[in-house]
């Protein structure tokens, strides 16, 4: 089959499911005209411009606490890290290494992750008083749940910066601290094919 064969076949079976789908529903193709005239500089609202957004901020309280949990998980694995770090550190300092860059970087770590915990602790409280939901998820108030939704994210993205920024932070202290002492990084696993 070549080329154009295929461009040819495959417009027309883009058509002949374009038409099957107004077939089906005419009146989806049609925009409903507002009774009042509009006013200017306002924009137009469809009828049930109020429930598509109360279902977006719906959506977005969901998304919030999806991300609220995997945060808590990275939490969790970033005071890990740190139990690690301090280990490491241990076996270095007992091994007669200078490791005052090591301690310094895993302070300013654990400053940055606890005040990531305090920021992603703030979310929770505010998703889990949902003010402006209803308990199903519902919008009972909307500007509550905007500024439900609106300040949980802002503390979300705070814990964010700081996981993100103390992470990258400590790995690269690490990482110059073992060029600085000529040791090299831990060698990763790779798989054994069969």
């Amino acid at each position: 089959m070549n080329s154009i064969h295929k461009f040819v076949t495959g417009g027309m079976a883009a058509l002949m499911m374009s038409a099957g789908a107004f077939a089906l529903n005419p009146s989806g193709a049609f925009a409903a005209t507002p009774e009042a005239p509009p006013v200017p500089g306002a924009t137009a609202v469809a009828p049930d411009a109020k429930d598509a957004a109360g279902r977006g901020l719906t959506r977005l309280l969901l998304r919030e606490k999806r991300a609220l949990r995997a945060q808590g998980d990275r939490l969790g694995r970033a005071f890990e890290i740190q139990t690690r770090t301090q280990r490491f550190i241990d076996a270095q300092a007992a091994a007669g290494k200078d490791v005052a860059p090591l301690r310094t970087a895993l302070a300013a770590y654990t400053v940055r992750i606890n005040q990531a915990q305090v920021d992603h602790d703030k979310a929770k409280a505010t998703l889990a008083a949902h003010a402006g939901f209803s308990d199903t998820g519902e919008v009972t108030d909307r500007e509550a749940a905007k500024q439900t939704v609106k300040s949980a994210g802002e503390d979300l993205k705070k814990a964010h910066e700081h996981l993100d920024g103390a992470g990258k932070d400590l790995a690269k202290a690490i990482k110059d601290w073992r060029e600085a002492n000529g040791l090299k990084p831990e060698p990763k696993e790779t798989p054994v094919k069969p």
